[in-house]
């Protein structure tokens, strides 16, 4: 769970300060040895809007309830000294 707070004080209209709550929730797995991990998520699970503007040039977070996978895997290389 996240909390958000963003002022600006360039920005004159009503949202110029926002407060919000994100709720993220994760579930994965790691085979064996590691050699590669699963993971589902879900963003935003509360769907809480927001209506703030963007500081920066970075992603937004998301404004609407997402769902995320990720798959990792890992090689290992062996090398053979004589």
């Amino acid at each position: 769970m996240d909390w958000y707070r963003k002022m600006n004080s360039v920005i004159t209209h009503s949202h110029a300060r926002d407060d919000f709550w994100q709720v993220n929730l994760f579930c994965g797995y790691r085979f064996w040895h590691r050699q590669a991990q699963a993971q589902l998520g879900l963003l935003n699970l509360n769907d809480q809007g927001y209506h703030s503007n963007p500081l920066n040039l970075y992603p937004e977070l998301s404004r609407r309830r997402t769902l995320a996978a990720n798959f990792q895997f890992t090689f290992y290389s062996i090398c053979a000294h004589t």
